[in-house]
């Protein structure tokens, strides 16, 4: 039965996440992403109001007036640019589903994972690294220097930032000594904080601080999310690996986008923020404080968006290869000492 539930819960995050994207004007739109950016003075302020009334709600997502299968953005015929179709069209079967794979070893709640398996944070890094491929096929695929070049700068921010990123999640797994994500979080609720009734004290983004704040950052830049849309770069190289793909094969690539944001959220509330676990011991532990999280972090990528401009480049690849690998080395050092020593909080 909690097996049932945790799949209709993947699956229904799938689904919200698709039946609230629509395209406009070539840009994913939410009812999220026009609140905060029309409230953080963002630059697509001018095209965001907040819908005042349930009609208008629907309408503002697509699914009033303007159908999930608008005729005129999905429907339309698609052209394949490239004398072998089927290349072409590889990439539509790993993009979009990147973000799915992952739900599988999520754990929502005490017991509520549809497999539970040992190396769930293995499993992760391992699905991770198929994203690589459907990003440089369908920059080769698309017969153009455009979508190469947004392809292999795609490709090496990716590879740049997951080097990090893994490190962090090292950090992680030395101090729980676990792959299980199940036994991650319920190794966040152990510590001088419980005892004192402040939960939110003995989770891993206090002690791991260094490593909380790498992991955030490489998650943005893996999802190339501004100000790491360097890939993206419309006054740049167009519009990055996906410029060739247009009508609903153009739809998925964003889709699979927003569906990465809602994940690094969620494994953020996981390895960082006691999953489930509740921030005071006199409140229960429940689903509730997952979602609760996981919306948060969504609303970061959000806040983020609308705050900071696009970085260059070259400044983006410096920051994962000159600034992050040599902190979380550093870290994972420091790390390695303080367990080892009579001042560890992991005995």
């Amino acid at each position: 039965m909690k097996k049932l539930l945790c799949l209709l819960l993947a699956l229904a995050t799938v689904c919200a996440c698709q039946s609230v994207y629509r395209m406009k004007n070539g840009e994913g739109f939410n009812l999220a992403t026009p609140w905060v950016l029309s409230h953080d003075g963002g630059e697509e302020s001018v095209q965001a109001t907040v819908p005042c009334t349930v009609a208008g709600a629907l309408e503002d997502a697509g699914l009033l007036g303007e159908n999930l299968l608008d005729g005129n953005n999905y429907a339309k015929a698609d052209r394949t640019p490239f004398d072998d179709p089927w290349t072409y069209s590889t990439t539509l079967a790993v993009q979009p589903r990147k973000g799915q794979h992952y739900w599988a070893v999520v754990p929502f709640a005490d017991g509520w994972v549809y497999a539970d398996i040992n190396a769930g944070l293995l499993f992760l890094l391992a699905v991770t690294s198929v994203e690589v491929y459907g990003i440089i096929i369908s920059g080769w695929a698309s017969n153009s220097k455009y979508a190469m070049l947004g392809a292999m700068r795609a490709t090496a921010q990716m590879i740049s930032y997951e080097v990090a990123l893994s490190f962090a999640l090292l950090a992680v797994l030395m101090t729980s000594s676990s792959l299980n994500l199940g036994d991650i979080v319920a190794s966040q609720g152990q510590g001088i904080g419980r005892d004192l009734g402040l939960s939110f004290l003995s989770w891993n983004w206090l002690p791991l601080l260094p490593m909380f704040v790498v992991y955030i950052i490489s998650g943005i830049a893996e999802t190339n999310r501004s100000p790491f849309d360097t890939v993206e770069g419309e006054s740049e190289i167009v519009a990055g690996h996906m410029i060739e793909y247009s009508g609903m094969a153009f739809a998925l690539f964003f889709l699979g986008e927003y569906a990465n944001m809602i994940l690094v959220s969620s494994m953020t509330a996981v390895l960082f923020l006691g999953g489930w676990l509740s921030p005071v011991a006199f409140l229960p532990d429940s689903f509730f404080w997952f979602a609760l999280k996981a919306a948060a972090m969504l609303w970061l990528f959000l806040w983020v968006r609308a705050t900071f401009p696009r970085f260059r480049y070259d400044h983006t690849m410096r920051l994962g290869w000159k600034v992050f690998i040599p902190v979380t080395l550093v870290w994972l050092f420091v790390l390695a000492v303080w367990m080892m020593t009579p001042l560890s909080l992991w005995k």
